[in-house]
């Protein structure tokens, strides 16, 4: 194992086929909660984030084999990712390991086998974890909602294997939330996002968008305890197969009349977990026969602190498989 300030590196040794290799594990120490514009916080890790300087003094493990290949492995900037590459440069092969495909990928090679561009499969889990589809109208907060949920959730659990996997082209990622200049992020979403139902073969590219999420979704499960889908705003019955690959659902309205679109969607398939009510609503308190958690949610809050609802986190808690 090496560790500077923020990152640890460990590696272990994985045996595939007739392939022997190591897998290089990325953690960040530091992964911080960068949408926050506030002054770092004493004693609180997540404020801290990871920063480019940590390069100066991160090293490779002491016992990297030098005469295999190497698979990087963990969630991290690109430019760690690419600085762990070049340092790598003296192993036969590095591959990038890629989560919606439950392989890894090969990008560097100076051996016939496995050469560039070549998928080496991994390990999975006995089981499938679960997957939570996050559904609501347009505007209600699922974005911010499940990026809360991937800050949250590691903070109560460090070691739950938990995925943010968003399903839908309005051009936000992870990324969006990881800056506090909102007017360029903004931007930058109109300019990405991909307009695919106003393309003359809308119907035939939404079927095989949502075909690719579905089996994206399958082999993440096949990873991860949980995994968090994004759905976008639509209740559209072509996302049934991403649906179908998920186990609960969790809803998150600013509009009480769209909620019972989303239930009619969901509610064959997958188990109720929560609804949210994104603007305030006069009377939510939860009937006693009810199988699921109602109640309001402050989505200003939720953007300053991360940190989701106590009653939200106990619901998710009860699904949570054991992680160690």
């Amino acid at each position: 194992m090496h560790q500077n300030a923020q990152i640890q590196l460990d590696i272990t040794s994985l045996q595939t086929g007739s392939l022997q290799a190591q897998i290089l594990l990325i953690t960040l120490l530091k992964p911080g909660d960068l949408s926050l514009s506030r002054e770092p916080e004493a004693g609180n890790p997540f404020f801290n984030h990871i920063k480019p300087a940590e390069l100066e003094t991160l090293q490779l493990p002491s016992q990297l084999d030098l005469s295999q290949g190497i698979i990087l492995y963990g969630n991290a900037p690109i430019w760690l990712y690419a600085h762990l590459v070049n340092q790598c440069r003296q192993v036969p092969w590095v591959a990038s390991y890629d989560i919606r495909q439950n392989t890894a990928i090969v990008v560097k090679s100076s051996t016939p086998l496995p050469a560039v561009g070549d998928k080496i499969p991994m390990p999975q889990r006995p089981q499938p974890g679960i997957a939570i589809a996050i559904g609501g109208p347009p505007d209600s907060g699922k974005s911010i909602l499940s990026n809360a949920l991937r800050f949250t959730l590691p903070r109560h659990y460090p070691n739950l294997n938990l995925f943010l996997h968003r399903a839908n082209w309005d051009g936000e990622g992870n990324w969006s939330y990881e800056t506090s200049d909102r007017q360029k992020v903004q931007t930058l979403i109109e300019r990405g996002e991909y307009k695919i139902h106003k393309l003359p073969n809308a119907n035939a590219l939404i079927n095989s968008y949502f075909d690719y999420h579905a089996k994206a979704i399958e082999n993440i499960r096949k990873v991860v305890d949980l995994a968090i889908v994004d759905l976008g705003g639509q209740p559209e019955a072509q996302k049934l197969p991403v649906i179908q690959q998920c186990t609960h659902y969790l809803i998150i309205s600013s509009q009480p009349a769209q909620i019972p679109k989303w239930h009619e969607l969901f509610g064959r398939y997958l188990k109720p977990l929560a609804v949210l009510h994104s603007k305030a609503a006069p009377d939510l308190q939860r009937p006693s026969h009810s199988d699921f958690l109602e109640q309001t949610i402050d989505l200003q809050n939720l953007i300053q602190t991360q940190q989701i609802p106590a009653e939200l986190l106990r619901a998710i808690a009860q699904i949570l498989p054991t992680t160690g």
